[in-house]
């Protein structure tokens, strides 16, 4: 039973949740003008497992790893790194209102999971859920004039990297939801986290990519990691406090931020497909959550 005072408490850190993930998903589109992908991925990854690592250090004990538990890891680990670099290359190459409601529809990849290999059942809310962010994914990938001629062969900008995004990440929480239940939920992040800057690490190195620090970026990037942290904490905590039922819809909620955030500030316009398409999305990350 949740107390009148936990709910509230809940409540409110799922909304500051919402909120910084929203300027999370937006930051990007200023951060990928300056600095490569790679570089911002790796530095991400780096500079989360570390405040993570300190996080859990002081308030939770390091789990015992099974070999299983190691080897999800290591394809979590691998799934999160080209989630980041896809979503930052879709940021560089499309509009924000397309590419951030496409890539947070990670959700209903988890819904499959569930439903396909841990055999969860699935509400009729979530079916009609994953169906609208389909239709939804369609209309925004390609112009109507295509779609009336179901011409389907020239896709948006952006679109192919939001895609690999949304998959990617659908299969790292997957992973991260199947291992919170023996590694526990912050240490699985982070230990992804860790896996994702280590696989950086050597691929910079193979391919000589540069990933010193983005210094052009200082400020921008601080915020940005700030906020990404905050907001991870918050949903933490909105759940620890409340019903996952209520916390989770409410920081799916979080692209209508960067949506508000890309035509106030970029001054974005999509087509009438597209603008449809988005909320059919934006409503089918929300069914999902419930």
């Amino acid at each position: 039973m949740v107390t009148y005072s936990a709910f509230v408490i809940s409540i409110v850190a799922a909304l500051i949740s919402m909120v910084c993930y929203g300027f999370v998903d937006f930051i990007p589109a200023f951060m990928v003008k300056r600095e490569n992908q790679v570089k911002l991925a790796y530095w991400n990854s780096l500079i989360g497992a570390l405040v993570l690592a300190l996080i859990g250090i002081f308030f939770f004990r390091f789990p015992n790893l099974s070999n299983y538990d190691i080897l999800l890891l290591i394809v979590a680990s691998f799934a999160s790194t080209v989630g980041l670099v896809s979503f930052f290359k879709g940021m560089k190459e499309g509009y924000v209102s397309i590419i951030v409601p496409i890539s947070s529809s990670w959700s209903i990849i988890v819904a499959i999971v569930g439903i396909a290999f841990l055999f969860e059942a699935i509400t009729h809310a979530q079916l009609y859920g994953i169906l609208l962010v389909i239709i939804g994914t369609l209309l925004v990938s390609f112009k109507w004039t295509d779609l009336k001629r179901l011409e389907l062969t020239t896709v948006a900008e952006g679109v192919k990297y939001a895609l690999f995004a949304m998959l990617s990440w659908g299969v790292t929480f997957a992973l991260v939801g199947i291992l919170s239940k023996s590694v526990g939920w912050l240490w699985s992040v982070t230990l992804v986290l860790f896996g994702s800057f280590l696989i950086l690490f050597v691929y910079s190195f193979l391919t000589h990519t540069d990933i010193s620090f983005p210094r052009k970026i200082t400020k921008t990037f601080s915020v940005y990691v700030v906020l990404d942290t905050i907001a991870f904490l918050m949903y933490g905590i909105g759940t620890n406090y409340g019903y996952l039922s209520i916390v989770g819809p409410i920081t799916a909620s979080a692209p209508l931020i960067s949506l508000l955030l890309a035509r106030l500030v970029l001054n974005e316009r999509l087509e009438t497909n597209a603008k449809i398409g988005v909320l059919a999305i934006m409503l089918g990350i929300i069914l999902v959550a419930l």
